[in-house]
């Protein structure tokens, strides 16, 4: 696919934070895009680093080093005072829908807020009018939730008054930080489905970041797994779950519950973590999975795998899988 048509280039991004007990390698030296139109899913356990990659992608985090690359132009060295026209054009969906939302202002005013900030209405019946529009497009009776305040909505409908907020201003992409992790499961089928409806009608690309590997598999056109700060696989999904590399995914995969005898065949035999979860402070050398790994040897305790393509977009960095080729 040509670069025209990535709307999201990151490059070599790097967040480290400063605290008392040494630096937190949040990020470090990360690489992938977002092309127009398609859902990017990157997943990992908590404490990965997947959230803060998205605040970066936003500019709600200066990079400590790295570019992010919106449609062509370099935002990353505007940070939080990018240009007006970059943040209507880019939105995000926070995990927690409760502490997203300001439970003093009604509604109305939460989603309208961005239509204020960017011009997009003239006057109060404007707004008004084009909040109900908003609140319509994610199955929200205006009549009945318009000067309502999140205190009185349920789990669901404050995440759908988040996404209303979100396409409020007809972004082009948006980061969905663990939009149904917060949510009862019956929820999260809603809340999905939402997102898929409005992604067509909108066209809207997404960066979709999740714990929940099973999730990827009918939302993803594409999947990075991150560990530790770093990203050891990417792939389209199709081939992500269907033969998937590095022994850190094949233990994600192999825990993933299924409902047939058909998904349980494609998922890879068990791989069983064997160690504790390494500090992002100060991070194993080699392979930051090797201590957790069964088949961890020498060289993965010593050096740092490279990315090797195996197949046309599948990218794993792995040394047991460089021995192979």
């Amino acid at each position: 696919m040509e670069e025209t048509e990535k709307i999201l280039v990151i490059e070599n991004l790097k967040k480290y934070f400063k605290t008392t007990f040494g630096t937190v390698k949040a990020v470090d030296d990360i690489s992938f895009d977002v092309r127009s139109g398609e859902t990017f899913g990157l997943v990992g356990e908590s404490g990965s680093g997947k959230s803060t990659t998205g605040y970066l992608t936003m500019g709600i985090y200066t990079p400590t080093a790295g570019r992010v690359l919106f449609k062509g132009q370099d935002v990353s060295i505007h940070a939080v005072k990018r240009p007006k026209h970059i943040k209507k054009d880019m939105s995000i969906v926070f995990q927690d829908p409760a502490s997203s939302l300001n439970p003093s202002k009604t509604i109305r005013d939460i989603v309208g807020l961005p239509l204020k900030i960017h011009g997009l209405v003239t006057n109060s019946s404007e707004l008004t009018e084009r909040v109900a529009q908003l609140l319509e497009t994610v199955e929200l009776p205006p009549e009945r939730f318009m000067h309502r305040r999140p205190g009185d909505l349920g789990g669901g409908e404050k995440q759908a008054t988040a996404i209303a907020r979100a396409i409020a201003t007809h972004p082009s992409f948006v980061v969905l930080d663990e939009p149904t992790s917060a949510l009862d499961v019956s929820i999260q089928a809603k809340i999905i489905k939402i997102l898929i409806k409005l992604q067509q009608e909108l066209k809207l690309s997404y960066l979709f970041i999740t714990h929940d590997l099973s999730l990827m598999r009918n939302v993803a056109s594409r999947v990075a797994i991150m560990y530790l700060a770093k990203i050891y696989e990417y792939a389209p999904a199709r081939l992500f779950f269907h033969n998937p590399l590095h022994p850190y995914t094949k233990m994600l995969l192999s825990s993933v519950p299924v409902l047939t005898d058909e998904e349980e065949a494609l998922k890879p035999k068990e791989v069983k973590s064997t160690g504790e979860v390494s500090s992002a402070i100060n991070p194993p050398p080699g392979c930051r999975f090797h201590p957790r790994c069964p088949f961890a040897s020498k060289i993965c305790k010593a050096k740092e795998p490279e990315f090797v393509l195996t197949e046309p977009g599948h990218y794993v960095a792995c040394h047991l899988n460089t021995k192979k080729r």
